[in-house]
């Protein structure tokens, strides 16, 4: 994954020394408003544990971000999403003799997270592509860092732009490892477990100057 990001940095630089002073510029900062879908791991939403079906959820989110562009072909972003948890509604114990137990202080709902990413893209006169990567914040009673890298693809223009984007996420949460069933006879232990989860929005970016 390195190795292609490195190649594809070096590519687009190549592209800019070649195209010099005459390509056309983006305007420096933009506006991006968005919205889609967004999974919600199960440790930071149901929290239905190993011990049941369907421990993973999901809902709409939608997100605000402020693009700066200082250098040619550089981004950096910064944004703030907010997801409504919606899917599954419920748990269904199944009976399994191993199962993970999180803190309540842990679920989130609304489900709300900000981000500062920088990235490159394509050079103004080729279609948008971007890759950025960055670090962010989880917001509840207990914060989590949350590490981020995403990719957008878009129109281009002076004017309102078409703009489709992916992102993924990770973050760290305490759990419970509970050993046998049903659980007033079982062991437990304190285990970490590091929950991803992934969005995938449409919408517009506008050019502010």
């Amino acid at each position: 994954m390195k190795t292609v990001l490195f190649a594809l940095m070096a590519v687009f630089l190549v592209f800019a020394n070649v195209a010099g002073a005459q390509q056309t510029r983006d305007r420096r900062v933009a506006l991006a408003v968005t919205g889609g879908l967004t999974s919600i791991p199960d440790g930071l939403g149901a929290q239905c544990g190993r011990n049941a079906r369907g421990n993973s959820g999901g809902g709409p989110e939608g997100s605000a971000a402020v693009v700066v562009r200082p250098w040619r072909l550089m981004v950096v972003q910064g944004d703030l999403r907010v997801a409504k948890h919606m899917v599954p509604t419920g748990c269904d114990l199944i009976g399994f003799d191993l199962d993970t137990t999180y803190n309540a202080e842990d679920r989130r709902d609304p489900f709300v997270t900000s981000t500062v990413q920088v990235g490159i893209e394509t050079p103004a006169n080729w279609p948008l592509l971007r890759a950025t990567a960055g670090m962010g914040v989880l917001w509840g009673s207990s914060m989590r860092m949350v590490p981020v890298v995403g990719v957008a693809a878009g129109t281009r223009g002076q004017n309102l732009r078409l703009l489709v984007t992916a992102e993924r996420m990770q973050t760290r949460v305490n759990a419970t490892e509970v050993i046998g069933f049903p659980r007033l006879s079982a062991s437990s232990r304190p285990i970490v477990v590091r929950p991803s989860w992934y969005a995938v929005r449409v919408g517009v970016e506008m050019p502010l100057r």
